[in-house]
């Protein structure tokens, strides 16, 4: 007669018995596996920040200007202008 022991995995009770003449005794075996995992862990700190910076710049660009002609003739009112002409006349700026 044989006996057999058994010992719990982590966190279960112990469980013994015996094994007869004409019993099978089916043994789980186990195998190892690698687990691999990956942790992010702060390993430095950088500081970011502006400084004022003024300068001068010396451009030199011909400029547009644009004007407008107007034909007062008959009943117009230009606003705005305090130039305004006589009627029936054009004014250029």
């Amino acid at each position: 007669m044989s006996k057999v022991e058994r010992r719990p995995a982590a966190g279960q009770s112990e469980t013994s018995g015996s094994i007869g003449d004409r019993e099978e005794v089916r043994i789980p075996v186990s195998g190892e596996e690698v687990q691999v995992t990956k942790d992010v862990v702060p390993t430095e700190t950088v500081h970011v920040g502006k400084r004022k910076r003024q300068t001068t710049q010396q451009v030199e660009q011909d400029v547009r200007k644009e004007e407008i002609v107007v034909d007062a003739r008959g009943h117009v009112n230009v606003q705005g202008d305090d130039k305004t002409p006589p009627q029936g006349t054009s004014m250029a700026r």
